[in-house]
């Protein structure tokens, strides 16, 4: 049990360095991400003090928004991991800080504007395959009710399957009929588009107010697993990310294992009448 000062690193290039208390970070302390955005501050049993304060807990409309529409969805607890959640809006994440991040071997967007939300992974998985360490961070656009089959499930499914619901998951408009792949992106600009993640309505009790909303997977996936092609959704002409070229923007695999979501993203947006 970690009590008193001290300083943790995880294998994820996340650490804490202050005051804990019956294992928690608990007291001050400076907790540093990953993608190398710091917090400084106050910590009660593991949360930000900053987060818990009322009337507003979060001081983030935009990440109570994505809560909101994320807990109305009505999935079990049990698939997420609260002490993973992140904003990335303009407050939460600056406007200075890195665009592009470094995973494994491979390069990833910051997934501006979204919100991510935790998810339990296999902690005996990830060890033996270092995921943390060696695998890339992709995106995997999707829709709610394949998005809930791959984490009840604990895999990614391959058009053919048999949706949570009974139905069948197809092969997208555009993409070769009867090569059933996988498809990833280095960046959200690419998997968040309505190819492949298509646009919910949602209404908000806390604002009365209605808004339109989307769902990507955060995900680490194996290095050389997968192929790289150019893009598939049409846009040929069109810069789809400033930082990845059209021509390396979609991964493809047909190999279910060499992925796996440790993020739900969640974007609201003022709903265009």
């Amino acid at each position: 049990m970690r009590n008193g000062k001290g300083l943790n690193k995880w294998s994820n290039g996340e650490q804490y360095d202050g005051t804990w208390k019956n294992n928690t970070k608990h007291g001050q302390g400076i907790f540093v991400s990953a993608d190398g955005s710091k917090y400084d501050g106050e910590w009660k049993y593991d949360k930000r003090a900053a987060a818990i304060k009322k009337p507003n807990p979060s001081g983030c409309t935009n990440l109570l928004l994505a809560r909101e529409f994320v807990e109305s969805l009505k999935w079990s607890d049990t698939i997420f991991d609260a002490s993973c959640d992140r904003c990335y809006c303009t407050e939460c994440y600056q406007t200075g800080w890195a665009d592009v991040i470094d995973a494994g071997d491979g390069k990833y967007v910051i997934p501006r504007g979204w919100v991510r939300f935790g998810l339990r992974v296999d902690p005996v998985f990830c060890k033996a395959h270092n995921i943390w360490e060696k695998w890339i961070v992709t995106y995997h656009g999707t829709t709610k009710i394949a998005a809930l089959s791959i984490l009840t499930h604990r895999q990614f499914c391959l058009p053919g399957d048999k949706l949570i619901d009974g139905t069948v998951l197809g092969i997208r408009d555009g993409h070769i009929p009867d090569q059933k792949f996988i498809f990833t992106s280095p960046t959200i600009a690419y998997s968040s588009s309505i190819v492949y993640s298509p646009i919910y309505k949602f209404h908000s009790n806390q604002y009365n107010k209605n808004y339109e909303a989307q769902l990507v997977l955060q995900c680490r996936q194996m290095p050389n697993s997968f192929q790289v092609q150019r893009e598939t959704i049409g846009l040929d002409q069109k810069q789809i990310c400033q930082f990845i070229s059209n021509e390396q923007i979609e991964y493809f695999t047909d190999r279910r294992a060499s992925l796996v979501a440790y993020g739900l993203l969640a974007r609201i947006r003022d709903k265009i009448v």
